[in-house]
């Protein structure tokens, strides 16, 4: 599950996180990215919000990149199975 999240403050932001790493408990590859508003004056800038690297979107896709890569290979394997 890859999420990309606007929080409106840390309070959004802690609860975004704890959603994501309650989801990361029961299922494989949870990836978050949070940003919000530089501040109340410039509501469209925006800046981005670090998450625990566990559920950091970065390392969740590359991970995810990794074992698609890594089941293509098994499948062009001819089965050896006797």
């Amino acid at each position: 599950m890859f999420v990309a999240a606007r929080v409106v403050g840390k309070t959004d932001l802690e609860a975004t996180v704890r959603c994501a790493s309650a989801a990361a408990q029961v299922m494989d590859g949870v990836g978050l990215f949070c940003f919000g508003p530089v501040d109340e004056a410039k509501p469209t800038t925006y800046i981005k919000y670090a998450v625990p690297a566990e559920i950091g979107m970065a390392r969740v896709l590359y991970r995810a990149c990794q074992d698609l890569t890594a089941l293509r290979s098994e499948e062009a394997r001819p089965d050896q199975r006797s």
